[in-house]
Formats: structure tokens, sequence, C-alpha cells
């Protein structure tokens, strides 16, 4: 932040001391008022009338399993996808000073032997980046009534194999993952708050963060949402702006097939089936 004079200095510090929200617009207006008002004969470089740059801070938060079931789960060869660069496509013209990953450790399905290898690969390799913080919940169990969508032959606790038929609802244990909803909206909360940024940029369609968007627009925060289900027409969370992801921005915006890790040495390749 840089200011055209010491004139224009202290209107910039005033106006700061207001909190971190002074926009642009609204410091130039205070240097340029105060220097109207020292008259025609003050020593002011016309140069540099007005010369206020205000650099707006950004903190993006992205909530992992809402965004990879509405954009990546179908589209394997996106899921290598380097958030940092996609947060700094979506928010042009402001610094994103750190990108908050929310998610939990999945486990291995049966199915699936490789999913919570290739899951550890992936967080190591967004680690890479020190604009990057991965913050983790858990996945804890619990008992449900769910439906059968694809008839199936299944090993049963008493009687050896059985046949689970499709539109049929059994009693069995899910998986539930907890407490992302909560450190995002904790988080998001507390930088609002704290004077760390000026705009939040948050990746979710979550209702339950609507209030601490609410929170964060009440603190004069400009909050951008970006819903991953919006193909499908799911409901919006409702912040102060908007954006919409773009196949070709996802396409650009992967992270190379070997990254490095912060030791220089270290490297982690791209799963095969990505």
């Amino acid at each position: 932040m840089v200011a055209s004079s010491n004139l224009a200095g202290g209107a910039f510090s005033d106006l700061l001391r207001r909190g971190p929200l002074a926009s642009r617009q609204a410091a130039e207006s205070t240097v340029c008022s105060r220097i109207a008002h020292r008259g025609s004969s003050s020593r002011v470089n016309p140069l540099l009338i007005p010369s206020v740059i205000v650099s707006r801070k950004a903190i993006a938060y992205i909530d992992g399993f809402n965004f990879y079931h509405g954009v990546v789960k179908q589209k394997p060869s996106l899921k290598w996808l380097d958030y940092v660069a996609l947060c700094d496509q979506l928010l042009r013209g402001v610094e994103v000073t750190r990108v908050n990953y929310f998610t939990a450790i999945v486990k291995n399905r049966p199915q699936d032997l490789g999913q919570s290898q290739r899951q550890n690969d992936y967080l190591r390799a967004l680690g890479a980046n020190r604009r990057m913080t991965v913050v983790l919940g858990k996945f804890q169990p619990k008992l449900a009534s769910v439906e059968v969508v694809n008839t199936q032959q299944v090993n049963l606790e008493v009687g050896g194999l059985g046949t689970l038929k499709r539109g049929e609802w059994v009693r069995g244990r899910v998986w539930e993952e907890k407490g992302s909803d909560v450190n995002l909206g904790t988080d998001l909360s507390w930088d609002a708050c704290s004077g760390s940024m000026q705009v939040a940029l948050v990746l979710s369609n979550d209702l339950d963060l609507q209030r601490s968007i609410d929170r964060a627009k009440d603190a004069g925060i400009e909050v951008v949402v970006v819903n991953p289900h919006h193909r499908t027409h799911a409901p919006s969370l409702i912040g102060t702006d908007t954006r919409k992801l773009h196949i070709g921005d996802l396409r650009k915006c992967q992270l190379p097939d070997i990254v490095t890790l912060t030791d220089g040495r270290t490297k982690v390749h791209r799963p095969a089936t990505w």
C-alpha cells in the first residue's frame, strides 16, 4: 500500500484505522477530498494524484467432498486439480494469500483398495504449495437405512452369500464425514473478524455454511460463492457475488504429473487412473 504524499499517506492511514475493509474507491475519494481542501497552493506532485494502491487480499475455503461430488467424481481427468491455480483464476485481480481445503481421510472399500493411497498422494501434492492448507475432519460410522441402487451379491454376517435387489431398503453401517463444515465455518468467521482478508472465496453449496457467510458479510467481507453443484440446479449459498466453474479452467488448472514436495527431493506422481 503506497500513498502519493504525506498528505495522502495521512488520509489513507486514517482510513486504514477504520478497519480492513476500506475499498480502493473510498481511499481515493478520501485522499482527493483532503488534497482539494488544502487548495491549489499545496505542494503536492500532480503526477501522483490520486496514487493510492490498495491490494485486496482473499482467503479461499474449499469444501472438499462437496466439490468432489459436484465436479470431479465422474471426471477422473480433472481430479489432479490445482486448487491454488483455480482460486487465482476465479479471483483475478485479487491476491489470494491462502487456500484452505477441508476434507477427511477416506477408507479403502472392497471394490477399491487403492482409494486411500490416491487421496494421500493428492493431499501431499497439494501441500507442496505453501499457500495451501489442508484441514482434516474425520469419517464416523453410523447405522442407517439405505436403498439398494444396484442388485448385487454380498457376504452376509449369517448365512453366507445373499442377494440385495435394487430398490430394497436395508439396515447397514454407513460412513459419514464429520467436521469439515464446522471447520470451514469457524475459520471463515475467525478470518473475517480478525481482519485477515477483504474477500472470501467459498467453494461449496452446503447450506449449513450460510450463517458463517452472513457473519462474514456483516463484518464487511466480500464473500464470493462458487456452487459446485450448479449444473444440477441444487440450492446455492448466498454471498455478495458468485463465480461459475468452467470445464476449460478446470482442465487448465491441473497439477504437474510429477510434483516435487517441499523437501526438494520427494516426488509424488499423478495416479494412473486420473
